[in-house]
């Protein structure tokens, strides 16, 4: 059986508002990581994207916070 391959669209989007100065610095961080990754990555290895830096950020930093209390 043939599988196909997953667009965007079949993803949920998950948003949220941010200042332009907050979406630039945030973006910089994540471009800063995703590049660093994909440098240290073997040829097996698969390409960090962005998306997966941000979520994994949010997972982690969402997970401190509630720690913290």
């Amino acid at each position: 059986m043939k599988t196909r391959k997953k667009s965007p669209s079949d993803y949920p989007l998950l948003s949220f508002r941010a200042s332009q100065e907050e979406k630039d610095e945030i973006m910089g961080l994540i471009d800063e990581i995703v590049k660093k990754r994909n440098q240290k990555r073997g040829e097996s290895d698969f390409l960090v994207r962005k998306n997966h830096v941000a979520i994994e950020a949010l997972k982690n930093g969402l997970q401190q916070m509630k720690k913290k209390k």
